[in-house]
């Protein structure tokens, strides 16, 4: 593994509190633009937040770049679910985009965008688990770490598998909302099956 340079290195204890507090920072720095309301401040900092610590989860290193990264990537993805799934007008979508140009790459930006309008059309593939791929491929690249992953493993699949939690975890919140979610498709018990499957690999 590459030596980091020292201003980049952080104690491992560190490399969370780091990723979830760069979320809390642009969380509030764009709150209004996307159409914050006091009463959703806290499911919203809270989202940002805890997709930091997941995030940073990814690292291979305890270093800054790879934190903020995580931070930074966490805190759009919650943008994008606000911009897409908490009911908001159309006007936070294209705020959405800004904040996208403003943030990163324009590959980065046209990727996410992409995403964004197929998640509207409906016509996202797997049963809406494309998500976890772009949004995989998304945050391993503002960490720096795509081509690191790419020589290990199949980004898709891990997308795949990370998205299939999340709509494990969102389960309820989905059927209430009506929000897309794997568990309330025809193909629900394909994959709870591959989830216990990975799950049984580990043992």
């Amino acid at each position: 593994m590459e030596t980091l340079p020292f201003y980049d290195r952080v104690t491992p204890a560190a490399l969370a509190t780091i990723a979830g507090s760069s979320a809390i920072m642009d969380s509030f720095k764009y709150r209004q633009s996307l159409q914050i309301h006091p009463d959703e401040m806290k499911r919203y900092l809270k989202k940002s937040f805890n997709l930091g610590l997941c995030y940073a989860g990814f690292a291979r290193e305890p270093s800054f770049s790879q934190a903020r990264g995580a931070g930074k990537a966490a805190f759009l993805s919650c943008a994008y679910d606000v911009a897409t799934d908490w009911g908001k007008p159309e006007s936070t979508q294209t705020c959405f985009e800004q904040i996208l140009h403003a943030e990163v790459s324009p590959d980065l930006a046209v990727m996410a965008m992409n995403l964004l309008e197929r998640d509207k059309q409906g016509v996202l593939q797997y049963d809406g688990l494309e998500r976890g791929i772009v949004a995989t491929h998304f945050v391993l690249e503002m960490m720096g770490l795509k081509e690191t992953y790419a020589r290990e493993i199949d980004i898709d699949q891990l997308g795949i598998l990370l998205q299939i939690v999340d709509d494990i975890m969102d389960y309820e919140d989905g059927v209430r909302t009506g929000d897309q979610n794997c568990l309330t498709s025809e193909n629900r018990r394909e994959y709870l099956e591959r989830i216990v499957t990975e799950l049984d690999k580990k043992k």
